[in-house]
């Protein structure tokens, strides 16, 4: 019997026993997991599984803004210029200045100023919390000049150059006008501006009335009165109390008058320069006179031909004055450009073209191969450094021709009525003719190849 309850007693501790030990496995099985991941350094639960809930560790900072530390810090600062982030040590500096004419940077409960143009697509308000309008004040303002299309005032108007300014608007048919003491606006009824001359009465106050109590004459006649001009004749202009009358175009000494058409009746007479030279000059068109009879004296002398002030049109016309057995010569000259010489007793018209001056004289040419062409009479020809003088005379490829048809080309030589001068050949006479380097003088004489015909 002692035997059998020792036995009892050891099953029933084994019992007893199984099931603590199932409560302690039950217990660490079923232990609530941690609320937050576990930190680096931080001891782990030897029975928290990977799958439980922030049975994991957080990992460290690896880099941040190149700064890899575990620890770091954000600091904020209002220097510098412009927002920028600087990290360094352990630190993140946040730079956030203010705005200003030179900074970008936050609007802040302090007094700025801001650069830059700015734009504001709805409301814009000084002054209040909200407003029914795109642009509102509410307090003192000053306007410095600009232009406004519509104002609406809800206070007295204040000038600052002077014045208490307006209180009110005024009445009905006033202006608006600075006081006596230009000190400060007011209104004035118009009566009070004007004031009546000789013959003239003022009568009402906002809306006067000015009546003639005289009479007014101009030239015998009375009432409206017009005075007027006749067109591209006299011209009549206002200024002020002044009626001005004046021609199309000034008349004077110093003036540059242009005509359509001009008839003189009688002569005209144009003033000349006589002048003996002592050195070289220029002739200014406008300034100087367009006759220039000059006397080089004892030396060659440059005359240049000014192009600043001169317009189309413009002329001079130039004689060696200077004695007739005189060597020395007038060179005539625009800018570094040597336009022709003028000898003793010759004369020479130049032209100005609008760019430059052009020889005007008869067979003169002008600036280029041209001058080297000579034709004078009817239908004469002269061109390719040909000469021809006389009618229907012709000069061509360094011929010359003299006297009415003749011909001479080809470096040729004809001189008389009908005369042939051909590929260097020479013809003096009536009809004579010389060819080919050939000499023909005399009536009808002919000269071939080399040849010499004289007599009929």
């Amino acid at each position: 019997m002692k035997l059998l309850t020792q036995i009892n007693f050891c099953k029933l501790f084994l019992l007893f026993f199984l099931l603590f030990l199932n409560f302690l496995i039950a217990l660490n099985v079923n232990a609530a997991p941690p609320v937050s991941p576990y930190l680096p350094g931080e001891t782990l639960d030897p029975l928290c599984a990977p799958t439980t809930t922030n049975c994991t560790v957080t990992p460290p900072i690896v880099s941040l803004n190149n700064l890899i530390t575990s620890t770091q810090s954000f600091n904020v600062t209002s220097t510098g210029n412009d927002f920028q982030i600087i990290s360094t040590g352990s630190q993140h500096i946040f730079y956030l200045p203010d705005a200003s004419l030179t900074s970008r940077g936050l609007v802040s409960t302090s007094t700025q100023f801001f650069a830059g143009s700015k734009f504001f697509l709805d409301k814009l308000g000084v002054g209040v919390t909200s407003s029914a309008v795109n642009f509102q004040v509410n307090g003192n303002s000053i306007l410095a000049t600009t232009s406004i299309s519509f104002l609406t005032l809800d206070s007295p108007l204040s000038i600052l150059s002077g014045g208490t300014g307006l209180s009110s608007l005024g009445n009905a048919n006033q202006l608006l006008t600075v006081n006596s003491g230009a000190t400060g606006l007011e209104y004035k009824n118009l009566s009070s501006l004007l004031i009546p001359g000789s013959g003239i009465n003022i009568f009402g106050t906002a809306t006067p009335v000015i009546e003639n109590s005289g009479v007014l004459s101009l030239n015998n006649l009375t009432g409206t009165i017009n005075l007027l001009g006749s067109a591209n004749q006299i011209n009549v202009n206002t200024s002020s109390n002044n009626i001005i009358l004046s021609l199309p175009q000034d008349i004077n000494t110093s003036s540059s008058v242009i005509f359509r058409d001009l008839y003189l009746k009688n002569s005209l007479s144009v003033d000349v320069n006589f002048a003996t030279l002592t050195s070289n000059i220029t002739l200014t068109p406008g300034v100087d006179k367009m006759y220039q009879y000059l006397n080089p004296g004892s030396a060659n002398r440059n005359v240049s031909l000014a192009t600043t002030s001169a317009k189309v049109g413009d002329r001079f016309i130039i004689r060696h004055n200077g004695n007739y057995d005189t060597s020395v010569y007038l060179s005539i000259q625009q800018g570094i450009t040597n336009l022709d010489y003028i000898y003793a007793g010759s004369i020479k018209e130049f032209v100005f073209d609008g760019t430059n001056w052009i020889s005007g004289g008869i067979g003169a040419g002008e600036n280029d191969n041209k001058q080297y062409n000579l034709a004078i009479g009817y239908s004469a020809q002269g061109y390719n450094y040909g000469v021809g003088l006389g009618g229907n005379a012709v000069g061509y490829n360094s011929g010359v021709a003299v006297g009415n048809y003749a011909w001479g080309y080809n470096s040729g030589v004809a001189v008389g009525y009908g005369a042939y001068g051909y590929r260097s050949g020479v013809a003096v006479g009536y009809s004579a003719a010389g060819y080919s380097s050939g000499t023909a003088v005399g009536y009808n004489a002919q000269g071939y190849i080399s040849g010499v015909a004289v007599g009929y």
